[in-house]
This record gives C-alpha cells, structure tokens and sequence, in this order.
C-alpha cells in the first residue's frame, strides 16, 4: 500500500466503509439465521462464529487501512 492510496479522499474510506457495514450487517445475519434455523451441534456453531469474526475483523482492518493516520505534530 502506498502513500497515495491513503490520500485519495473520501471516494475510497466510503466505499470501504460501505462493504464494512454490509458485511457486518449479512455476515451477522447469516450467523444469526444459522443459530436458529439449523441443527447444527454447538462446536460447528462455535467454528462458525469464529470464522464470522475473523472475516469482520480483516474487514474492519482493511477499512481503516483507507484512513490517514494522525501527524504527531
């Protein structure tokens, strides 16, 4: 990633920020929906869950990767 990746507005953080929030919203939905709708033993759901939020926390790196850090100045 490069310096100009992170200078190039607020067309790249919204649309980052956009497929954040969609993915939050459908990967919750989705393990939700699974909770309650499935058969699934407990350790299956567990596994799930687990893979949920390391999806959502990639995503959430990944988008804040498009913010400018603060100067120290």
């Amino acid at each position: 990633m490069t310096a100009n990746d992170t200078n190039k507005g607020f067309g790249t953080r919204g649309q980052r920020a956009l497929i954040l929030t969609v993915l939050i919203v459908t990967v919750t939905f989705f393990w939700v929906l699974l909770l309650l709708y499935t058969n699934l033993p407990t350790l299956a759901l567990a596994g799930i869950g687990m893979v949920c939020l390391l999806v959502l926390s990639v995503a959430t790196a990944w988008t804040a990767m498009a913010f400018p850090s603060r100067n120290k100045e």
